[in-house]
């Protein structure tokens, strides 16, 4: 049986947030040209964003060790300038895979580990 979600054009879903501000989000089918013009992987049609406004440390740590648990690959690891943290940087880290339910169970897992990490990490 195919997953609907893996056949519907563009269907953001929120995940859920984590500490230091973080949000998780999925979109499935994301459009070729699209995913070409941000320089992505054209393999995986579907991503999942990890963002925060304050720090990195415990969402890149979080991000790496569930993509060694899950079937997806991190396509993308940003570190925006953000004044929310005392002109300190932020974090938008996208990652992919071909099956949504593979790229929503590592934002799942990714914002678990992230509540895990966020004060007990330091770099």
């Amino acid at each position: 049986m195919t997953n609907i979600l893996n056949q519907l054009p563009g269907v953001p879903e929120f995940v859920g947030t984590a500490a230091a501000d973080t949000i998780g989000l999925v979109i499935a089918n994301v459009d070729e040209q699209l995913r070409s013009r941000m320089n992505l992987d054209l393999t995986y049609p579907t991503i999942g964003l990890i963002g925060s406004r304050t720090g990195a440390g415990a969402q890149i740590k979080a991000v790496d060790d569930a993509a060694k648990m899950s079937n997806i690959e991190v396509l993308s690891i940003e570190l925006p300038r953000d004044t929310k943290s005392g002109g300190g940087h932020g974090n938008f880290i996208i990652i992919g895979g071909k099956d949504v339910s593979d790229v929503r169970q590592a934002v799942e897992l990714s914002l678990k580990l992230i509540d895990q990490n966020a004060g007990e990490l330091y770099i």
